[in-house]
């Protein structure tokens, strides 16, 4: 390249620098909103600056939220503004640009840092997740700082450790992103005879071990209640699996910039043929094969922003001129073909499409909690918040509890019928449903649980009476409380869960002692019988069956058209009619 044109280009990249910074900032302040979720922790901010401690309800501690650390930042905005729509964007949008500001850190002005940024303006998971009131920000801001103290010609190993705790303490899987990068890099500062520093470095992990020792105290268990509500589902990892590749599917459809980014943000780690890099790309990995195996998310994006992010940093480390930069210009151009681009988004955006329970998150919420789209000037018009103000009497029972419980006062409990806020229920098991969504598994609420709730009273069930009082020995009598350490105990170790959950995994099935010869109608929650030899009998209606065999532990799965006669057995036959075009097999062992 002539030495004018040497002279020229790192100008243009600042140029070019500035207007997608501008570009940057004036759409995720035109995509601004603040997420359903992201008030279950903004109930529990309310009541924690309002002296009742950090709690979803102000009857029994439970953390139902995933970051504290973000938490704690929200509850500081909090505590000075008293305010909780603009202010969670506010906060948002200020460590969106802080993890972007410190991306630019000395590499303004090359066509790395040109090319992630347009990656990120492209993406319309790290716009829409920019602002939602969830931790993305906080995880966007230590992953650069991570990356700015990895590439260092010599990495201090305390610092990196405590990165890392920090993004724990900010979500625990979080960590999977950087873990390969933190070991290769500690592993060589010890072969380069830093062993002691290293030792010493693993100190710094104590902000993540004191937040788990605070919430085994407070809340009786080191780990989020959401964490018992959605893994512990009993479901299989082959359907997790599918639901997964599912979850991808929607976001190649729907957001392809961001798919693209990821994937470019690895190949561009393996380019600069760096160990730490190459850590870098581990964790992209794993991250991504957790997600896959979880089944992904119902909101759409979300967990792609953090390796989009890293990606973005890996790219931004690239050295290069014209190819670079044109590749990271015509990704943020190409973006416009789609309708649901950020550069496209504004007051009138329309949400894309939902399939297989993911939906677009930000289009769902966005004409009430979208800044440029309540119409209503400075607060929130979506129908939940008129539904939480028009709560009634002590209690309630809610699928979707962030705006409604924020809304319904301090002093409404809400039974979270998910038990993502419930400690109870989030330790029941998770009803085996052929419309399962991901992140939203439904658990039978026991006969006289919401009616007691408020007072402590135990449910009709007898078998859940140990468990029950467990719970509220550990999350409502005083933190050092006779007895309140071995229930916790308990808790944590499932000691006290009835033997016999199937009532509450198949409610309503109905058990039959043999083989039915016709079976016209079973809804809603099917049969199930023993056949010691194969039987034949006919299914009879206008469902679909789906059919499952257990014998000597293992289970065969199928599906019966209406009408078909059918072969079954030696074993436990289990049928579920068809429901919503969802097809999954019933009776999981």
């Amino acid at each position: 390249m002539p030495d004018d044109q040497h002279a020229r280009f790192p100008r243009l990249g600042a140029v070019l620098t500035l207007v997608l910074l501008a570009l940057l900032a004036v759409v995720v302040v035109r995509c601004a909103w603040v997420s359903d979720d992201a008030y279950i922790t903004l109930r529990t901010v309310d009541h924690l600056v309002a002296g009742q401690g950090a709690r979803f309800n102000a009857l029994e501690r439970v953390q139902a939220y995933t970051h504290p650390l973000w938490m704690l930042i929200l509850a500081a905005a909090y505590a000075v503004t008293r305010e909780a729509w603009v202010t969670t964007m506010a906060v948002g949008a200020t460590f969106s640009a802080a993890a972007v500001l410190t991306m630019c850190h000395r590499r303004v002005g090359s066509a790395g840092l040109v090319a992630a940024l347009a990656m990120l303006l492209a993406s319309k998971a790290w716009v829409d997740f920019a602002t939602s009131g969830l931790e993305n920000p906080l995880l966007c801001l230590l992953l650069a700082a991570f990356a700015g103290e990895a590439f260092r010609v010599a990495p201090r190993p305390a610092v990196l450790v405590l990165l890392t705790a920090l993004l724990g303490a900010t979500r625990l899987d979080a960590q999977l992103l950087v873990l390969p990068a933190l070991l290769l890099i500690l592993v060589r500062r010890g072969r380069a005879g830093e062993w002691r520093s290293v030792a010493l470095a693993q100190l710094a992990w104590a902000p993540l071990v004191a937040w788990h020792l605070v919430a085994l105290v407070y809340y009786g268990d080191p780990w989020p209640n959401t964490a018992h509500a959605k893994l512990g589902t009993g479901l299989p990892l082959a359907e997790t699996v599918a639901q997964g590749l599912r979850w991808w599917w929607w976001n190649v459809r729907h957001d392809p910039p961001t798919v693209i980014g990821v994937a470019a943000g690895a190949l561009a780690g393996i380019g600069l043929r760096d160990v730490r890099a190459l850590g870098l790309v581990a964790g992209i990995g794993a991250w991504l094969a957790y997600v896959t195996s979880i089944g992904g998310d119902f909101m759409a994006g979300r967990f792609l922003v953090t390796p989009l992010f890293v990606g973005a940093l890996l790219v931004s480390r690239l050295e290069g001129s014209w190819p670079l930069l044109a590749g990271g210009v015509a990704l943020a151009a190409g973006s416009l073909l789609s309708p649901w681009a950020p550069l496209r988004s504004g007051p009138g955006y329309v949400r894309a499409e939902a399939s297989d329970g993911v939906v677009d998150e930000r289009g769902y919420y966005w004409r009430g909690m979208g800044l440029f789209a309540t119409g209503a000037g400075w607060e929130p018009t979506h129908s939940f918040v008129a539904d939480g103000r028009a709560a009634t009497g002590a209690v309630s029972a809610k699928a979707v509890i962030g705006l409604y419980g924020m809304y319904a006062g301090r002093d409404h409990h809400v039974v979270d019928k998910l038990g993502l806020a419930d400690p109870f229920l989030a330790r029941l098991p998770a009803v085996d449903d052929p419309a399962w969504r991901i992140g939203h598994h439904k658990r039978v609420i026991p006969k006289g649980y919401v009616e007691g709730v408020v007072t402590g009273a135990d449910p009709s069930d007898p078998a859940l009476v140990p468990l029950h009082r467990d719970v509220i020995l550990a999350t409502r009598a005083p933190l050092f409380a006779p007895g309140r350490w071995a229930a916790i105990g308990r808790l944590l170790t499932g000691a006290d869960l009835p033997e016999d959950l199937d009532p509450y995994v198949h409610p309503g099935i109905k058990d039959l002692a043999g083989p039915p010869t016709k079976l016209t109608d079973a809804r809603p929650a099917g049969v199930r019988f023993p056949c010691d030899t194969p039987c034949t009998f006919t299914l009879q209606s206008g469902e679909r069956w789906h059919l499952r065999v257990e014998h000597d532990g293992r289970s065969r799965a199928s599906l019966a058209e209406p009408g078909e006669t059918v072969t079954l057995g030696p074993g436990t036959v289990s049928l579920l009619p068809e429901e919503r075009g969802v097809l999954r097999p019933v009776g999981r062992p």
